[in-house]
């Protein structure tokens, strides 16, 4: 910090009186019990002409005489202090403030006597000691008078003994008194004191008891400790008696860094500079410093000597209490190397070593540095060394770089820890590293060698040695001669890894619990290995060869297996998201594990998890054998896919590897790579390798062909990537399924013959992608075919495959079987997809061949198929032991049942009727059934839901059946907790519902009528329990809606109805239900509303007046309904007009008012609420609840506190950081609390006045900090607030996209301007913007007067040509009323300006077409905005013309693009293209553009323009050099 500035010198009197004033630092400590301790510094020197005084506000004088103290320079300067509020003043009392008031900063320094003068011009650094001397020949005189009795441009000044004495001896614990009248603050504002009320007392902060100064201490950043204690010597005593925690300090030659502690990484960093001639000596710490300078928590400072270094690293090891010191010996001196080494602790914990020098030198500076330093852990020598000195040998651990150190020297280390990490050693260099440990030549407890980017592996090491199980996973065992010593080697984090078994407990393999896996029964054997990852499973088959006939025989299913040259990868989706890869040829990972499977070894098997997939790291002997292991797999599981991918030529592939593969493959991929090196003799053995593997159904062409196989053309997939070169015709020969043409040279002709292809039926396409090209046109393809938009509704799948369109898809019809397909684009491709399920589904309703061959299956079933006609699995391992599950008693059978799953209980009871009998009698609960047409959800006690999916009936041929009740299910398969079944006709799945209800016992049977069939409702209604707890009515078809609703709402008996759209009538069924949820009921009167005898009533939209709720709470008050709880929507309700004539009372719930019924004194609450609806939006309700059964809610604490009775700075701080819209709640407590406020004079950008809401914001109106919004109708609550006279109701506080909002509604209109002068109050604006919203002509006369004269932006606004004819006539009327107006905006088509608009500082007009060309030239406006014009280039070109003859004002113009012609605008101008500038706006103008900008030059100044494209505008731009 530098002495005091010429602004820090003021006048007091007639007497020449110097002040200089230095900020006040104010630092909020946090003791433990959360009380707050204001530490305040306050440093001032008084110097007059007969008495001289020096006081410094601290808790204990600084004594000069002590060893440490500052010098009597350094009292005069304030330690600085992390995280403070810097001030110029005490807090002052609010009650004596004054704004504003002019600040006068004059002093006559050159008044002062030659001495005083001496002094002052003595604490200035040299550019101010500049700055005085260049104002006058006078000021240079006196500047020179006074040096020449002994001051000194830019040193210390040495102040005399006897001064010196005499300040020392004014310190006191009393602080120094405040004799003048004013003081400035941060803002410039003035604030007027009274002498005698200003008491400034310090917090003497080392009179604190040691424990609580400690913990002030823990909560005070180090950098701020750091210079508390070069206060004095006391100070540094107090602060190393607390012995506060440091946990790591590092020291290297340029920094020292403490770290606290190393979670919070709370950190003080000192950097070191070079030597600087031009400052002034300072003592910091006992050392001398030529700069000192201070950023949050890092200090930068330039020690007087390099001793200085070392003496800062000695005293804070002596103030605090550090944990661990370590040394950073990175190119340090060599005096220092030399001669200063024994000033450091000799100590350190640990020290790195880093040197650029040869090895000569590096090992010369080892040397010296371990003979004087002697180090308690590591040695990290990140260094070139050739040889190992005599000091390195007894290192207790060392972590070296061994590239240029040889074998034989390493040998001679006898450390406890060796670690190796960079080296050029083989693997007889390793094992002669452990044979030294073998033979006793060393006393090496650890050795760790790192191996990456090496040949060498744990068994090539450890050929010649001889070792034993080590009963450590993954390790060798070792033994030494003489003793018999243990140690064990393997792998540890890329590193060879010698351990002694005495040196430290090693990672014991965990306790082996032994279970009986293969004695489950087959079912649940079954379920623990879908459960199980492949890599787990993996290594059970590999145990024998009944594990691996078990696990075959439980045939778990995975969809997809993939080999490659150098993995194996297991997945259910694409192959990114794998389940398990089994990985080949690495070097990365190693292990002593090695695996056998069939007749091929596998080295380093390391088994890892790596993105939340399970992963092996393998070396295989020889490359055939990845294909043994391949064939494993294929072994154990059932995959849908098997794929191999061809990374080698054809006919290498035929003669090495084809011959290993499985003839059960069933797809092949040949990319693009080796095997299209050669396309002709691919294309002549491609048959041959189809005529292999009889089973191919997906083949991947990556080679350019020129010709398919026969095979190919009825493939299942084929997916050709280069179809250049062949024809079309071959193309349309395809009856693939699926097709796939990457690159090609199809036109719109070619699709659209294609489609009229599949149109004819004469194709089994199911899926044609052709890779897109920009000619593709959908319009020009889909020519002559009858189209329309795609239908997703109620259908996921389709739902899913839009979301992946690019755009919208059309949908085409096959005439001869209705069979529906979409078209369009899907990502990188352009799809026909068929889509026959629709279609297929309708046939089966209407009871075509499908739906005649199930019924014949149903009519040819008889009672001997019943044993059998659930699919049984047999055990085909080992013979598994029986277990007699239906022979357990009960209770003992209802434990077993409660611990199975849902599916799991199911099938069991599909086994017999016995079975099914005996789950009954158990009584096993669900939680609820709900039945959906297309599922049935089922729920357990345990909240796990089970959902049973029931599939459309597309194909007969299934063996997977399941009967219950005569019924039979097809494709009957359980995935997890679902179940996807087929049901043979729609009356089954009635009958499955009742299956469930008979078997278990459940709580709720809830009913969701969404997707049902017309014929469901008219014929199967009966066969459903008619019995439920809850119906859903969810949106319909339009025209069968009401007659659903009805049949419906009639045959069922709940409790509990949820409609979700308009409910026609009231059924006579439903009077007494006890919740009624409906989503619009505007059709039935209030009267019959009123004969329902529900608990709880719920509607959304409605038609009911203020009056009707008033008859329902009047209705509710004397006892005629049962009515509990109801919500309305509050669209067209006032609850102050609806409890008009009723007697309320505060309710104690949120903010509702509260009602009483008038029999039994029951309490009910009643307000306003908020719900959340589809998409997350919100909709209001009115709310009526018992407060019986109002939710509890937790009080918050509260928490008191004296929020002014802060300093006034400090409470400053908390209402800059603090939210307008708390704020004003603050404000409108008392008028203490705003004026309170307003003294704070929080700035704000701008103010913005709508006519229905008030702005606040730092930015543009798009991006608000708070918003006031009125007459909204959405959110409402039954809060009043008053601002002024005027009352706000409905006044709601909320959050909406990270912004504050308070909805409220005014009782008069004119109440907003209350609200709007209410903010000018207690806020700073630079912008106050009022909108004057139509009819003007009013507004002028009604409302303008209520506005704040000094705004400085109007917005004015009219629709109709009347409306503005009357803006243009009352523009001066406004004007005259405002008094600086800067900013006008119009949005107003007006056809003339007035006198006055055309000098404004800024407009903007938003609708200027109407405006002649030669009235917009008149503008003398600085910065000029124009929407909607009629500006051609011609226009604009005469306009830049006029800047250039320098006849306009305008510096910035801002015109709403359309298509000019920037070359032709600026022709004949000499113009070249903008260059970046140093002026920042000007960067940030080119940084703006998107497209290049031109700047020309005015002649008659010489200023420079630039014209371009910045965000919306074209933009012309004056910029001044």
């Amino acid at each position: 910090m530098t002495g005091a500035k010429t602004s820090d010198l003021v006048s007091h009197g007639d007497s020449p009186y110097l002040l200089i004033s230095f900020k006040t630092f104010i630092r909020s400590v946090r003791l433990c019990t959360n009380s707050v301790i204001l530490i305040c510094l306050e440093y001032s020197i008084g110097l007059t002409k007969t008495k001289e005084t020096m006081g410094a506000c601290v808790s204990y004088p600084p004594q000069l005489e002590d060893a440490h103290s500052v010098s009597s320079y350094e009292i005069y300067r304030p330690v600085v202090l992390s995280n403070t509020i810097a001030i110029r003043t005490p807090p002052p009392n609010i009650r004596s403030v004054t704004f504003p008031k002019p600040v006068n900063n004059t002093f006559d320094l050159f008044s002062l006597p030659p001495s005083a003068l001496t002094r002052v011009l003595g604490y200035l650094d040299s550019e101010d000691f500049l700055n005085i001397s260049i104002l006058s020949r006078n000021a240079l005189s006196s500047v020179m008078e006074a040096r020449g009795q002994g001051t000194c441009l830019g040193r210390h000044v040495n102040m005399d003994s006897s001064y010196s004495s005499h300040s020392a001896s004014e310190f006191s614990d009393e602080p120094s008194a405040f004799s003048y009248e004013s003081l400035t603050l941060s803002d410039e504002s003035t604030v007027t004191l009274d002498e005698n009320e200003l008491q400034f007392k310090p917090f003497r902060l080392f009179a604190l008891p040691q424990p609580a100064l400690r913990l002030v201490f823990l909560r005070t950043a180090l950098a701020d400790i750091l210079e508390i204690s070069q206060l004095s010597k006391k100070s540094r005593l107090a602060i190393k008696s607390c012995s506060i925690p440091v946990s790591h300090l590092d020291f290297s030659w340029n920094d020292i860094m403490m770290i606290r502690n190393f979670q919070t990484y709370e950190r003080c960093e000192l950097k070191f500079r070079t030597l600087s001639y031009r400052k002034f000596n300072k003592i910091h710490c006992g050392v001398m410093f030529t700069e000192w300078e201070r950023n949050e928590s890092t200090i930068i400072c330039a020690p007087y000597h390099n001793q200085g270094r070392i003496r800062m690293v000695n005293y804070l090891i002596d103030l605090f209490n550090v944990h661990r010191l370590n040394y950073k010996v990175n190119n340090w001196p060599e005096i220092v190397i030399n001669k200063m080494l024994f000033m450091l602790p000799k100590h350190p914990d640990n020290m790195i070593i880093k040197n650029d020098n040869n090895e000569a030198e590096v090992e010369e500076t080892i040397e010296k540095v371990l003979e004087h330093i002697v180090v308690k852990d590591a040695v990290y020598l990140w260094c070139k060394i050739t040889r190992v000195t005599e000091n390195m040998i007894k290192v207790k651990r060392l972590i070296l770089d061994g590239k240029t150190l040889p074998i034989s020297e390493l040998l001679k280390l006898d450390c406890q820890i060796l670690q190796v990490n960079y080296h050029e050693y083989t693997a007889v260099d390793v094992r002669k590293l452990i044979l030294n440990w073998k033979q006793n030549k060393t006393e090496i407890e650890q050795l760790k060698i790192n191996y990456q980017n090496h040949d060498f592996d744990l068994f090539q090491i450890m050929e010649e040695i001889e070792t034993k199980p080590s009963g450590v996973a993954d390790y060798f065992g070792i033994e030494r001669d003489c003793d018999g010593l243990e140690a064990v080697i393997g792998y540890e984090e890329k590193h060879v890894v010698l351990r002694v078994r005495s040196y430290y407990k090693i990672r014991e393999s965990p306790r082996e619990i032994e279970f009986p896996l293969f004695s489950l029964p087959f079912q649940a054997l079954k379920n623990v290995f879908q459960q199980m990852n492949p890599a787990e499973t993996l290594e059970i088959s590999l145990l024998s060869n009944k594990s691996k006939a078990n696990i075959r025989q439980c045939a778990v299913r995975i969809k997809r297996i993939v080999l490659t040259d150098y993995r194996i990868i297991l997945t259910n989706n694409c192959n990114i998201y794998t389940l398990f890869d089994l990985i080949f040829d690495n070097d990365k990972h190693k292990s002593c594990t090695s695996r056998i499977i069939g007749n091929s070894q596998f080295k380093s098997w390391v088994k890892t998890v790596m993105h939340f997939k399970q992963k092996i790291f393998c070396t295989p002997s020889n490359p055939a054998d990845t294909f043994e292991a391949f064939k494993h797999f294929v072994e154990i599981y059932k995959f849908d896919e098997i794929k191999y991918i061809v990374s080698e030529p054809m006919r290498s592939f035929m003669k090495n590897s084809m011959h290993l593969l499985p003839k059960t493959l069933t797809a092949l991929s040949f990319p693009c790579t080796k095997s299209a090196v050669e396309p002709r003799d691919f294309e002549d053995n491609i048959d041959t390798v189809l005529k292999y593997f009889k089973q191919i159904d997906d083949l991947e062409i990556g080679v350019s062909v020129t010709k398919l196989p026969e095979k190919a053309f009825s493939i299942g997939r084929i997916f050709l990537i280069f179809s250049q070169n062949l024809s079309f015709d071959v193309l349309m020969k395809l009856n693939c399924s699926s097709i796939t043409i990457g690159y090609h040279e199809l036109t719109n002709d070619h699709v659209r013959t294609w489609i009229r292809h599949w149109k004819e039926n004469d194709t089994n396409i199911k899926t044609l992608s052709i890779q897109k090209r920009d000619y593709f046109n959908l319009d020009n393809i889909l020519e002559g075919f009858e189209k329309k938009s795609w239908n997703t509704y109620g259908e996921e799948e389709k739902k899913e495959y839009l979301h992946w369109s690019d755009g919208d898809l059309l949908e085409i019809q096959r005439d001869s079987d209705e069979i529906k397909a979409s078209v369009g684009h899907l990502i990188r491709y352009l799809q026909l997809n068929v889509w026959e399920q629709e279609t297929r589904v309708s046939k089966n309703r209407a009871g075509l061949s499908v739906t005649q061959a199930a019924v014949s299956i149903l009519e040819e079933s008889t009672p001997e198929d019943d044993s059998n006609s659930n699919e049984s699995t047999l055990f085909l391992g080992a013979k598994p032991n029986g277990f007699r599950l239906l022979a357990l008693p009960e209770t003992v059978f209802k434990t077993v049942l409660n611990q199975m799953e849902f599916c799991e209980i199911l099938e069991l009871s599909f086994s017999s009727e016995k079975s099914k009998s005996l789950i009954q009698n158990c009584s096993i609960q669900l939680e609820y059934l709900d039945f959906c047409w297309d599922k049935i959800i089922v729920c357990s006690d345990r909240k796990s839901y089970y959902p049973i999916q029931f599939k459309e009936l597309t194909s007969l041929n299934s063996t997977k059946v399941r009967k219950i009740k005569g019924s039979k299910f097809i494709e009957w398969n359980t995935t997890g907790s679902n179940i996807h079944c087929t049901p043979l006709s729609d009356e089954n799945r009635c009958i499955m519902m009742h299956y469930l209800n008979e078997l278990f016992k459940v709580k709720q049977l809830k009913y969701t009528v969404n997707k049902w069939p017309t014929f469901v409702i008219n014929k199967l209604l009966y066969k459903l329990p008619k019995r439920a707890h809850s119906l859903q009515i969810y949106q319909l078809d339009r025209h069968v809606a009401e007659e659903t609703k009805k049949s419906v709402l009639g045959y069922f008996d709940v409790d509990d109805i949820t409609v979700q759209s308009s409910l026609p009538c009231l059924p006579t069924n439903i009077h007494n239900v006890k919740r009624l949820k409906v989503g619009s009921c505007q059709g039935i009167p209030m009267e019959e509303m009123h004969s329902l005898n529900c608990e709880s009533l719920e509607i959304s939209k409605h038609s009911y007046t203020n009056d009707d709720i008033r008859q329902l709470i009047l209705n509710w008050k004397d006892n005629k309904t049962r009515l509990e709880y109801f919500q309305l929507g509050f669209d067209n309700i006032n609850l102050y007009e609806v409890l008009e004539g009723i007697d309320t009372k505060p309710s104690g719930y949120k903010d509702y008012f509260g009602v009483e019924r008038d029999c039994d004194g029951l309490m009910a609450a009643i307000g306003y609420t908020e719900n959340t609806g589809a998409y997350g939006t919100t909709c209001g309700r009115v709310e009526f609840i018992l407060k019986n059964n109002c939710p509890e809610e937790k009080p918050m604490e509260k928490v008191k506190f004296p929020l002014f009775s802060l300093p006034f700075l400090a409470l400053r701080e908390v209402f800059k950081e603090m939210n307008p819209a708390e704020a004003l709640e603050i404000s409108l407590l008392s008028k203490k609390s705003k004026a309170s406020i307003s003294n704070c004079a929080v700035k704000i950008r701008r103010i913005v006045l709508y006519e229905h809401r008030i702005l606040l914001t730092n930015g543009c109106d798009v991006y608000t900090l708070f918003q006031m919004v009125f007459s909204y109708s959405t959110h409402k609550s039954c809060r009043t607030q008053t601002i002024g006279n005027s009352r706000f109701i409905f006044w709601t506080n909320a959050h909406k996209q990270f912004k504050r909002i308070i909805y409220c509604t005014q009782t008069h209109p004119n109440d907003i301007f209350v609200a709007f002068n209410h903010f000018l109050d207690i806020y700073k604006f630079e912008d106050i913007k009022c909108s004057l919203w139509s009819p003007i002509d009013k507004y002028i006369e009604n409302s303008m007067h209520l506005l704040p004269k000094n705004a400085n932006w109007i917005d004015m606004y009219a629709e109709s040509s009347d409306e503005t004819r009357t803006l243009e006539n009352c523009v001066d009327r406004v004007l005259d009323y405002f008094e600086s107006i800067n900013i006008m905006e119009v949005r107003a088509p007006v056809t003339r300006l007035t006198e006055r608009m055309l000098n404004i500082s800024t407009i903007i007009l938003m609708n200027c077409q109407e405006l002649p060309f030669n009235v917009l030239l008149k503008l003398n406006c600085s910065d000029i905005t124009l929407w909607n014009h009629r500006l051609t280039n011609d226009q604009l070109r005469t306009w830049i013309k006029q800047w250039m003859k320098n006849k306009t004002k305008f510096k910035s113009l801002n015109i709403q693009p359309k298509d000019y012609d920037l070359k032709y605008i600026l022709r004949g101008f000499n113009i070249e293209s903008c260059r970046t500038r140093t002026n920042i706006n000007q960067k940030d103008f080119y940084y703006n553009n998107f497209y290049d900008s031109w700047e020309f030059r005015r002649e008659s100044d010489g200023k420079k323009a630039s014209l371009g494209y910045k965000y919306i505008y074209l933009h012309l731009q004056e910029w001044d050099d």
